[in-house]
């Protein structure tokens, strides 16, 4: 991250090591205060708060569906989706939402 202030113009203010393998594509998500990250056929998913890795959130895609070529958030951060080089299409619940129900 390169800060855009005129104060401190091109100044580093931090890094992520993501992986040895090449980022294959990124998408942010500003309600749920997360970036999903992907590379070698795994979405990792950092906080937008302190640049850390969410470890337990990490999905992995399988070989066979091919390369990731897209991630997409619904706007409130619901439902993450994900499209691959073999044509595959994944939607994955990336909130669970408060189901209840109550009778008198």
């Amino acid at each position: 991250m390169i800060s855009t202030k005129s104060t401190e113009p091109g100044k580093e203010l931090n890094q992520v090591q993501v992986g040895s393998n090449p980022i294959e594509c990124i998408s942010v998500n500003t309600e749920l205060k997360k970036i999903g990250v992907a590379a070698s056929g795994c979405v990792r998913f950092f906080s937008l708060v302190d640049w850390t890795e969410i470890h337990s959130d990490k999905i992995e895609i399988m070989k066979s569906c091919g390369k990731i070529t897209r991630l997409h958030w619904t706007s409130d951060g619901s439902i993450l989706t994900v499209t691959t080089s073999n044509g595959y299409f994944m939607g994955f619940l990336t909130v669970i939402p408060c189901l209840y129900s109550a009778f008198d």
